[in-house]
């Protein structure tokens, strides 16, 4: 959104809600990403804990209120 001159009202990033889920954690990654998360360890497993730890939490929660 712009303002009369030209300026931006609004800014932000936003994602689309419908369409295939990959699309959607693909925008998220680089956001967990900047907070240090990974959605698989270094071997390319998940064990428990590892895409839900401290890191991963901080980053949904910082993007939910984006």
């Amino acid at each position: 959104m712009y303002d009369a001159k030209g300026e931006p009202t609004q800014v932000g990033f936003a994602i689309r809600h419908k369409g295939h889920p990959v699309g959607i954690t693909d925008k998220f990654l680089p956001f967990a990403h900047a907070f240090g998360a990974r959605m698989l360890s270094p071997d390319w497993t998940a064990p428990p804990g590892f895409a839900n730890g401290p890191e991963m939490v901080a980053a949904l929660q910082f993007y939910g209120t984006s």
